[in-house]
């Protein structure tokens, strides 16, 4: 990849946080293999992003008309706090940013929108758990938005595998590429 694309390019990792990541099996190798991509990443001069879930006290940002899930997340106070924190096998440098979110997607409610533009990124790297919940809303937003976008197939997860896999086989490809993290850590190197 040249230097004007890298320098054009994010990679955003989403919901790696506690509370989320946490729950899914196999989370030790997804956050190895998300760790191995954005030490690519910034060696290859890629921005390095991470998208979380993070509400204010009393969870102002959640109103009687949000959807219900929301509702679910005041009413048990999830997602704020130690919940919004990071997974601790996720390695953050110095130099990365972390936005929060208000909801799946990781544009609605959050600043990434302006932090892609103030660094004038036009290319997207997609990681995150859940494939069928912020990785899909993102992903749709960023394709709308006119980003050229890339999911790494390999550091997303869902709870669902066959809704992961009907995803990243049939529905991803109609909008972006989708391809191994070992294939883009190559071709960024």
């Amino acid at each position: 990849m040249s230097t004007l694309l890298t320098t054009q390019t994010a990679l955003l990792i989403m919901d790696y946080q506690q509370g989320i990541a946490d729950q899914l099996p196999g989370i030790d190798e997804l956050a190895a293999k998300v760790n191995q991509a954005t030490a690519a990443a910034r060696q290859a001069g890629i921005k390095v992003i991470f998208a979380k879930v993070g509400f204010q006290e009393g969870y102002p940002e959640i109103g009687p008309n949000t959807m219900p899930f929301f509702q679910q997340v005041k009413e048990k106070q999830m997602l704020s706090g130690e919940q919004s924190r990071l997974i601790p096998q996720i390695q953050v440098q110095p130099g990365d940013t972390i936005i929060d979110k208000k909801r799946y997607g990781a544009f609605a409610g959050s600043n990434l929108s302006l932090v892609l533009q103030s660094h004038g990124i036009q290319n997207l790297v997609l990681a995150g758990v859940r494939t069928a919940g912020v990785v899909l809303s993102t992903l749709r937003f960023a394709a709308d938005a006119d980003y050229r976008v890339t999911v790494l197939s390999d550091c997303c997860a869902d709870p669902e595998p066959e809704l992961h896999q009907v995803l990243m086989e049939k529905v991803f490809p109609m909008q972006a590429e989708v391809q191994g993290s070992g294939d883009w850590i190559q071709s960024v190197a």
